[in-house]
């Protein structure tokens, strides 16, 4: 892991970013020489579509290139700077295919009223671009999105997880992170999501002018304060979500682009495309790939194929997404015994403790969704029929949304069906696909947050994009409403981000220097102490120790492999007293593990490097199982096993003593 200064972040994150475009220019100009060149289309085309490819390509390149590594054993930080040198150098000798005057200019507002967006837009990017530079202390980023690279690099290697359920999702966006960690720090993560997001912000401007030319900045504008304000607010928190909802536009963007003369490598980009959506978050194959199905086979028969023609491209479509989906199910197959784990888990019966640990899981989920019958019993008795207890369900997830400032799931709705009766530019598989993603989060995925939803935004904000051009073109007063739109959408913004910096406690000063970062991270901190602790740890375990942290939670600036799980799952120490049926014989199942060294935190309390956000619930979720979380074990195991090394506040550090 990288020792450079926070600063190096900034110039080292222009150098990913071109490294990314240096991969996806090689492997954009191998698909070209198999299939056939870009369809020429409008000169705004021909400018975007590199950039959009090479990112897409890229990124997922890097993703993949990066689990081949570790896979191998071979996460050093020489071996990934090799891989951002070998980038930049294809980068320099494709330069010339990323015009990016001619990018900047496709880009660039059409009259006033889009300057006023723009300049909306802009302001917005920069804020979020500030709020990167504060220190990682979002929940989900502590728990595996920068913890799992982190540990990763420490081990030199991708290994199986059974102490951490969200360690054996598929990892595309977090392959990404442990290549900048290589590099530099989490800054440099969130600058690279960042990145990520304003890419989706450039998509999605790009497909919606393509469809209708002045509802370009509209839908940006739409999501970017829906999204950006609700779900990425600033301080911004390396994640998930961005990515999967950037290969969502790219693959819609290069549908779009299908025509007879020239439809392989479009379709082949979004086979792609929704492959990597597949191996960065579960949830792709409710929210991505159903609207690129409808958008790919609306395409193909608005374009005159015939069936077979459509029927071949999509099977094309589904083979290249499986193909790169295919690495994750090996993974999660070796590791687990479960390829798609933790789903499906009585389907693939997995080894202990993974097993455990997904019914653990199936249970909260069967447990919190409104659409279980039991659960609808309980919670709506007052409701007879089962379609009014789904609306009333459905209708709370709309008062959070509404709440919060998330309007884009009951506009998109409406709008939608506005755009499928009026057949507006766009088409109607696009109001189609916005509809059915509507009915899936609806009927099927109702147990999830809402954010799980947000990877779909992009469509629903192009969709509502052009309906609302549509109208405002058709009155007398169309640039007056348009303002209107853009000085609520600004207030909105205004709103929703001043109130979250009051209750995350930032002022909007981005902190360049470590020192302003640990003066903020100690407003995280129980105790003095527990900074001292951490802090001097790499002084009292040698490299190449494994340690236990037992009640740990976050441990993303541990510098030493450490094994310790999160709420889903049963303290190890527990676990082998409950199979042992007592202590005797868990010192020596520790040493047959692996374990050097225990850190054990007191009161069944988070301790860590820094706790997460005061936003975010310190209760576990679910509630535990009584027994699950057990207490430290009694004193007379850890004086004949153990030797006290360090503590600070109730941690304390032991080595096991050797067998």
């Amino acid at each position: 892991m990288s020792s450079l200064p926070l600063w190096c972040d900034i110039p080292l994150f222009i150098l990913v970013f071109l490294c990314l475009l240096g991969y996806g220019n090689l492997i954009s100009h191998l698909l070209i020489r198999g299939l056939g060149s870009i369809p020429s289309g409008d000169p705004d085309s021909q400018a975007i579509l590199p950039f959009l490819g090479g990112i897409g390509l890229g990124s997922g390149f890097v993703s993949l290139l990066v689990l081949g590594i570790g896979a191998a054993g071979l996460l050093y930080q020489t071996v990934l700077i090799g891989v951002l040198i070998t980038g930049l150098i294809f980068y320099m000798r494709g330069r010339r295919d990323y015009p990016w005057r001619r990018l900047l200019e496709a880009l660039l507002p059409d009259g006033k009223v889009e300057v006023f967006f723009s300049l909306m837009a802009a302001t917005i990017f920069l804020f979020h671009l500030d709020g990167c530079f504060l220190p990682v202390t979002g929940q989900d980023e502590l728990t595996y999105h920068l913890t799992m690279p982190r540990q990763y690099l420490v081990a030199h290697r991708i290994y199986a997880t059974p102490n951490l359920l969200h360690g054996n999702f598929p990892y595309n966006a977090e392959m990404l992170y442990t290549f900048c960690l290589a590099l530099g720090s989490g800054v440099l993560c969130k600058l690279l999501h960042w990145f990520l997001f304003a890419s989706t912000c450039i998509g999605i401007l790009a497909y919606s002018r393509k469809l209708c030319r002045g509802a370009g900045y509209l839908s940006l504008l739409l999501y970017l304060v829906a999204v950006g304000m609700v779900y990425v607010r600033s301080p911004m928190e390396a994640g998930s979500d961005v990515p999967c909802a950037l290969y969502l536009i790219l693959g819609l963007y290069f549908i779009g682009c299908m025509t007879p003369e020239g439809w392989k490598f479009p379709a082949v980009m979004a086979g792609i495309l929704n492959g990597l959506a597949w191996g960065t978050k579960y949830v792709a194959p409710a929210f991505i790939t159903p609207p690129l199905i409808l958008c790919l086979v609306g395409r193909g028969l608005q374009q005159g194929f015939s069936i077979r023609q459509t029927a071949g491209i999509l099977a094309i479509f589904l083979l290249l997404t499986l193909g790169l989906f295919a690495p994750w199910v090996a993974k999660n197959a070796l590791c687990t015994g479960n390829p798609l784990y933790p789903m499906f888990s009585r389907l693939f019966p997995s080894p202990a403790p993974y097993d455990a640990i997904a019914a653990r899981l199936f249970l909260y989920e069967e447990g919190s969704n409104f659409y279980n019958p039991e659960w609808q019993k309980e919670q709506y008795s007052h409701l007879t029929s089962p379609l009014s207890r789904i609306y009333a369900g459905y209708r709370e997830k709309l008062k959070w949304s509404l709440n919060e400032g998330d309007y884009l799931l009951v506009l998109s709705l409406a709008l939608s069906m506005a755009g499928l009766v009026f057949a507006l530019p766009g088409g109607r598989p696009l109001f189609i696909a916005g509809l059915f993603v509507h009915l899936i989060f609806l009927f099927i995925y109702g147990a999830h947050i809402n954010r799980f939803f947000s990877v779909s935004y992009p469509l629903l904000a192009v969709i509502c994009g052009i309906v609302l051009d549509r109208f405002f073109a058709a009155q007398r007063a169309d640039a007056i409403l348009r303002v209107l739109v853009g000085v609520v959408l600004l207030g909105t913004a205004i709103n929703l981000q001043t109130r979250w910096c009051g209750l995350v406690g930032w002022n909007g000063i981005p902190l360049l220097t470590e020192a302003a970062q640990e003066q903020r991270l100690e407003r995280y901190q129980k105790d003095p102490s527990v900074k001292e602790f951490w802090k001097q740890l790499p002084e009292h375990v040698p490299e190449g120790a494994f340690i236990l942290g037992h009640g740990v939670r976050y441990p993303y600036s541990v510098p030493r492999r450490i094994y310790c799980v999160c709420d889903y799952e049963e303290e190890l120490l527990s676990q082998l007293k409950r199979e042992l049926e007592g202590w005797d014989g868990v010192a020596k199942r520790l040493h047959d593990m692996g374990f050097t060294h225990l850190i054990l935190a007191g009161n069944k309390a988070y301790r860590e490097p820094f706790l997460s956000n005061p936003l975010h619930s310190r209760q576990a979720w679910p509630p535990p199982a009584p027994g699950v979380y057990e207490g430290w074990p009694p004193d007379s195991w850890l004086e004949a096993h153990t030797r006290l090394i360090a503590t600070g506040h109730e941690l304390e550090l032991r080595e096991l003593n050797q067998p």
